[in-house]
């Protein structure tokens, strides 16, 4: 039921992962899992096609994800984007040039990927746009592991990469590391971050750890808490959208009817019989691929896509499916 809203032009980047190389699917079982996770994950976020696909390779080669993981990973996202300014769409745009560079400064698993989109959503309070939030937290997360950064530090009597690499080594987080960092740095006074980051982007994110550490931590609760189930409630809820649209076309559709009379007949019955025809045709052209032994739509889809069948060869399979071409 999940492809009940998808449109042929949002399903088309996950048909063309079919044929991606071996090194962009998941696990070596890309095409099943693309429509068992990350169709249903495209509609709940409301996100392009391609950047579900592209969010989701950058996950699990950065951050370490298996495939059992695919729908926790985007339910954090969908959770994320319910609860703040970060929408879930955005974070599919943007998270995968993102999340390499967090993968670096030492963020890993799922509860990486929760801890990177509390930022995110915390971020984004404090900047214009998610694209500017985006940038901020990606400068921030790849400064400080920058020479000039590193000096900057120094002159404050702290040996910012040794400090780095022992709470990498120990597993600790790489936020609030920083965040202790900056403080012993600063004393807390926020305008001495100056001395510690010239890019402003990366100052604005470090402004945000070092004073609202406290929110990102309460928002990643709440990313957590909710992110098993938000894939599947913003699902069932576009579900019931669609439903009730198709009863108020039904009751339009039948008002119209009642209310024209046979005068719409002459126009509506060779559109239906169109239709009917094509239907007809298609079905036809699916028995003839079993008799040939491609069984099962989705091999099917993939059989018709692969070989793109001429016209005539259409034809053929429809005649073998038992399409007679007198109708």
């Amino acid at each position: 039921y999940y492809l009940l809203p998808l449109t042929s032009a949002a399903l088309a980047p996950f048909i063309a992962c079919l044929f991606a190389p071996e090194d962009a699917r998941v696990a070596g079982q890309w095409p099943a899992r693309a429509l068992a996770t990350l169709t249903p994950a495209q509609q709940a976020l409301g996100a392009d096609g391609r950047d579900v696909v592209n969010v989701w390779d950058a996950a699990r080669k950065s951050f370490g994800l298996m495939g059992s993981e695919a729908k926790r990973f985007f339910g954090s996202i969908g959770a994320g984007g319910a609860a703040g300014k970060f929408e879930g769409s955005d974070m599919a745009a943007h998270f995968p040039s993102l999340l390499p560079v967090a993968s670096v400064a030492g963020l890993k698993g799922i509860e990486g990927i929760d801890r990177m989109v509390a930022f995110a959503e915390t971020m984004r309070d404090f900047t214009g746009t998610s694209g500017e939030a985006a940038t901020a937290m990606g400068d921030f997360l790849s400064k400080i592991d920058s020479p000039d950064v590193q000096r900057n530090f120094a002159k404050f009597g702290i040996d910012l990469e040794k400090r780095l690499k022992k709470a990498r080594a120990s597993g600790e987080d790489i936020l609030s590391t920083m965040r202790n960092i900056m403080l012993e740095a600063t004393k807390g006074d926020a305008t001495q971050l100056t001395k510690l980051f010239g890019d402003k982007q990366a100052r604005d994110a470090a402004r945000v750890v070092l004073q609202w550490l406290d929110k990102i931590n309460e928002k990643q609760r709440v990313i957590a808490a909710n992110a098993p189930k938000v894939i599947d409630e913003n699902n069932a809820r576009i579900l019931k959208d669609t439903k009730t649209q198709l009863d108020m076309f039904w009751e339009s559709w039948a008002k119209f009817k009642t209310d024209a009379g046979g005068t719409i007949a002459p126009v509506v019955k060779p559109i239906l019989d169109t239709v009917n025809t094509e239907n007809d045709k298609d079905a036809a052209v699916r028995a003839g691929l079993d008799k040939k032994g491609v069984t099962g739509r989705w091999n099917q889809e993939k059989w018709l896509l692969w070989n793109n069948p001429s016209e005539a060869e259409r034809a053929g399979l429809m005649v073998d499916g038992g399409y007679g071409l007198d109708k």
